[in-house]
């Protein structure tokens, strides 16, 4: 059962409440985490990968999005396609989020807006709306019980192709690596 888009990928993960370091962008773990983040969009575009659908959440699709508009400026070819799960999304985040948000939305390629307004589910039908339309996935996801968990499940059951970054184990190993150079 794969996806219409086999040049399409789709990214889910968690918000900065369940990653170890929180809203700390300059936290290490974070920044080794875009980093990892970028590389495997890379490769994805290598293997023509264009199309990118950000669920335009706090976290790891804003960050995704950074991502991909910053390597659109070597890859010109790529697409980010901005999926609003409902108009006013962004309208109790912090004014950094609000403004990240903003220009993530002004520079997307398209936009799509699922509801003009919050109705209950419409976080899970804009997830299952990017699945359903990538043949590719990378996930944020430490393996607990959400919205992320669910998403994955359903890619998997679609057939995706997925890549899981764990950024509870990428902990652990640095942590295993300051104690080995101890």
């Amino acid at each position: 059962m794969k996806s219409m888009n086999n040049n399409a990928l789709c990214f889910t993960g968690h918000r900065p409440q369940k990653l170890p370091y929180g809203f700390d962008e300059e936290n290490e773990l974070c920044i080794r985490l875009k980093a990892r983040l970028t590389a495997e969009i890379e490769i994805k575009i290598e293997c023509g990968v264009n199309t990118f659908l950000c669920g335009m959440a706090l976290g790891t699709d804003i960050w995704c999005g950074e991502i991909v508009l910053k390597l659109k400026e070597q890859f010109p070819i790529i697409q980010l396609i901005a999926c609003i799960p409902h108009t006013g999304q962004e309208k109790s985040w912090n004014d950094d989020y609000k403004e990240r948000y903003a220009r993530l939305l002004d520079s997307a390629d398209h936009s799509i807006v699922l509801y003009d307004h919050y109705v209950r589910g419409c976080m899970q039908k804009r997830n299952r709306y990017m699945v359903d339309n990538a043949a590719h996935m990378i996930a944020v996801y430490n393996g607990s019980a959400g919205g992320t968990q669910t998403t994955v499940e359903y890619a998997k059951r679609k057939g995706l192709d997925i890549i899981i970054l764990d950024p509870n184990r990428m902990m652990r190993s640095h942590i295993k690596s300051i104690i080995s150079q101890n």
